[in-house]
Formats: C-alpha cells, structure tokens, sequence
C-alpha cells in the first residue's frame, strides 16, 4: 500500500485546491495529516481499526468522508452503518485489497486500478 499512497498522496495534492482541510489519517487513532514538501505527512502506526474512524466521524460531525484503506478493518459493530451513512462515508480501497469487510457497512466502495510498473 506504501507505493499506492505516494501515487494517490500526488493526485490528492494537485486537487487540494477542491479538498476540504484538515486530512485526517487513521491506525487505531485517528490524527492530523498534511501536506509537506509533496508528501503526505501522519503520525499514525498505519494500523487499521475503522472504530476510531467511526468515534472521529461522531465528534467532528462531516457532511461527507473518504476513508482510504486497503479494506483490511475489523468486521462491522452494530451502530456503524448509521454512523457511516449519517457522514456520507465512501471507500476507496487500494488495489489488490478486500472488499468484503467494507461492503458489510453499506457504503459506497470503489477500487483502485492496478498501477502500471
């Protein structure tokens, strides 16, 4: 996923100017992310535990959300679905990751391309 984010961190970078700020990245906290020299800067373990996302999603109340993960998440708890549909949550997985576990939320799930070599 390292070589996939530096090529998705690129694209995000040229659209920033239609982005909403601040990026936020998750593990199993979720933290402040930024733009810094063309690169995506975190301080995250790069875990990836949804629920942090979904108790984020509660405190700061987005109108809409793209979660960004290889779909490797802990399976869906009750509460979830809604929380994610209230937040237009949608799901942008890389290529070569699951589907499976993201789908089980009820949202929006769309799959990176295979990156030519």
């Amino acid at each position: 996923m390292n070589e996939e984010l530096k090529r998705l961190s690129a694209i995000l970078l040229r659209f920033r100017h239609l982005l909403k700020l601040p990026f936020w990245a998750f593990s199993n906290t979720v933290s402040p992310a930024e733009f810094r020299q063309g690169k995506l800067v975190t301080g995250t373990t790069k875990g990836t535990e949804i629920g942090c996302v979904v108790a984020h999603l509660k405190a700061t109340r987005p109108a809409k959300a793209l979660v960004i993960t290889e779909g490797f998440v802990e399976t869906p708890r009750s509460g979830w679905r809604e929380t994610l549909a209230r937040h237009g949550v949608e799901f942008l997985i890389s290529n070569g990751g699951i589907t499976r576990v993201v789908g089980a939320f009820e949202r929006p799930v769309h799959s990176l391309p295979a990156l030519p070599k």
